[in-house]
């Protein structure tokens, strides 16, 4: 059966980091970055903007889902509002996978320190820290990535998978 690995967390906490490895940990395997279909300029965020990139989301997990090639479909987003984890989940209801959800997060000033080196601006900084206590709220595990190297994180999610998953 499929796997489909979905990590939410505030930006500059390290989504990108673990996505990159836990990809090339894993064997026929893809990672699509919620943040790519983003990738238009100019960047608007509308209602209209906000759907569009949800069903280009669902379209993508879906193809990668029923692609043979591949036996683990990972996907990263922001993802601070259960609406619209539940928005993309139901666009895949039809589709029988393994689902592991963990949302990364990290202590107010390791997040500012993370953000400050990507050169992020202040008001950046400033917006992932306010978004951070969104994550406590979620119907999904928070792992804890303070003080953890990209390696040790990855080896948590790995562990999360192999507990157990439940169907998507």
């Amino acid at each position: 059966m499929k796997s489909l690995v979905v990590i939410g967390g505030p930006m500059g906490v390290g989504k990108g980091a673990v996505c990159r490895e836990l990809l090339s940990r894993s064997d026929k395997a893809v990672w699509l970055d919620g943040d790519w279909c983003w990738m238009m300029h100019p960047w608007q965020v509308t209602n209209e903007t906000e759907a569009m990139v949800e069903r280009n989301i669902i379209v993508l997990l879906r193809n990668y889902l029923a692609c043979s090639a591949y036996e683990t479909v990972i996907f990263d987003w922001v993802l601070d509002k259960e609406f619209v984890v539940r928005t993309i989940l139901s666009g895949l209801r039809d589709l029988e996978c393994r689902m592991t959800r963990v949302s990364l997060v990290c202590a107010p000033e390791e997040l500012r320190a993370r953000l400050i080196a990507d050169a992020r601006s202040p008001s950046a900084l400033d917006e992932a820290v306010l978004h951070l206590p969104l994550y406590q709220t979620l119907e999904v595990p928070c792992l804890d990535t303070t003080g953890l190297t990209v390696s040790q994180v990855v080896d948590r999610v790995q562990e999360m998978i192999r507990a157990g998953s439940k169907h998507a």
